[in-house]
This record gives C-alpha cells, structure tokens and sequence, in this order.
C-alpha cells in the first residue's frame, strides 16, 4: 500500500472498496507504515467492512504488515507505546501480526504483542536514543 503515500489526494472509499476486489482474487496480506498516507486507516475500514459483510472468519483471514518509523529522538517504553496504540487503532487490531521497526541503519521485526517483544527484540532500546 505503498502507493498511498505522497502529496495527492487519495480516495478513502474507493481504495477502501477496491481491497475487496483483491481480497476476492485471493490477496490476503497487505503491507504498509505508518508513514504510507492513511493506509492503515484503509486497511482498519475495509477490516471493519469486511467484518459485516462477510464475518469474522473472513477477518481471520487477512493479514497486514507494517512498519514504524520514529522521528529521531528518545526512545522509551512510553513513546513506542503510543505510537503502536495509534497503529493499532488505526488499523482495526488487537495486535500486530508483524511490524518492522525502522530507524537509522537497523530495522528490528517485532511480532505479536509489540509493547511486549519490542523490549525483548531490542533490550536496549528501552532506554535509548533513536539515531
């Protein structure tokens, strides 16, 4: 969904409803960032919609992926946390399937429950400084 991103402007519905198409030609995984326009914002609508029309085994069967990307600065438990709430939020989730995290040089994978692995992936980021 990275072709969301840029300065024009973007038709929520019509790209909401064109992932039906897709998810009825069997695509049943996305990828996107936080940074790619109001992609997660789609994908958590068209999950929404899914979910009605089509039920929650339907839901069961899509997947996303994303990434975040941090502005520079500290990087405590507080800051990650909000920003994967807002993910989360955002694209109509309880948790992450998987999410890259991307700063800098290094990306770290985080999967499942991010605020609880994030620590675990990257012991010492808790505390850090982002590049």
């Amino acid at each position: 969904m990275a072709d969301l991103r840029g300065p024009w402007a973007i038709d929520k519905e019509a790209a909401t409803e064109s992932l039906f198409d897709y998810f009825g030609d069997g695509y049943t995984t996305l990828d996107m960032a936080d940074h790619y326009g109001p992609a997660e914002d789609i994908y958590g609508e068209f999950r929404r919609r899914l979910r009605e029309r089509q039920g929650d085994q339907a839901v069961d069967a899509v997947q996303a992926m994303t990434k975040w990307c941090p502005s520079p600065g500290p990087m405590n438990r507080e800051v990650v946390e909000q920003a994967v709430g807002v993910s989360l939020k955002r694209m109509d989730v309880a948790a992450w399937t998987s999410c890259s995290f991307t700063g800098g040089t290094t990306t770290t994978l985080v999967t499942s429950t991010p605020w609880v692995t994030w620590p675990t992936c990257r012991p010492r980021a808790a505390s850090a400084t982002w590049p």
